[in-house]
């Protein structure tokens, strides 16, 4: 025999195990990646422009703290479809037209992808073309 809490539980667990719509579900995008959905909404910018309005956290430095020591303060590493191209500044002279994806990695996450010298995280540009 069958009770109405066991049926309502049922249908609570199929709803809930449904697989949800790419992007998560929601108008939310992700704090970690910028698509190209996203740049196609902005008026013509630099990759740099692009991230101030849309991620302006991924911008902001860092501090690293040593014991007993003051923090250093530092910024992401740039890198363009796999390669690293310095620091910030080299957001300035991309366009957001060639632009497929952005990235931010963490950097713990960055250590563990690339090796140590992340301190700031990375920022990954993936263009068309790459």
């Amino acid at each position: 025999m069958r009770t109405p809490l066991a049926g309502l539980l049922l249908v609570a667990m199929v709803v809930a195990c449904q697989s949800l719509p790419e992007g998560g579900g929601g108008s939310r995008p992700r704090s970690d990646r910028i698509t190209r959905a996203e740049l196609e909404e902005l008026p013509t910018f630099t990759a740099r422009q692009a991230i101030q309005k849309l991620r302006p956290s991924w911008l902001r430095p860092r501090t690293s703290t040593i014991r007993g020591g003051s923090g250093t303060r530092y910024t992401a590493t740039v890198f363009l479809d796999g390669m690293a191209r310095g620091g910030l500044s080299a957001l300035d002279g991309m366009d957001i037209r060639e632009i497929e994806e952005i990235r931010f990695i963490s950097a713990s996450d960055a250590t563990t992808r690339y090796g140590t010298g992340y301190p700031g995280g990375i920022i990954e540009v993936f263009t068309r073309r790459g």
